[in-house]
């Protein structure tokens, strides 16, 4: 690989890095005078082939705390 090439991927790398650093990083929230989370109305349909994003199950785990009287609202 030559120089010139190697600087290029070098600086692509610390940017991608920079960036993967930043969006792991803790954020302070403000004190919320209500839940951040309120969903009420979530259906779930299911199918034979399915596509999913891995954050589809949020919602049914909300619907259970609050079902189940761990939070109150």
């Amino acid at each position: 690989m030559n120089k010139k090439l190697r600087k290029k991927y070098t600086k692509t790398l610390k940017r991608k890095k920079r960036e993967i650093k930043k969006r792991l990083e803790r954020k302070q929230w403000e004190e919320q005078p209500q839940p951040m989370f309120t969903a009420r109305n979530i259906h779930y349909e299911i199918a034979e082939k399915t596509q999913a994003i891995n954050c589809g199950g949020i919602g049914a785990i909300h619907q259970m705390v609050l079902k189940s009287g761990l939070v109150h609202d």
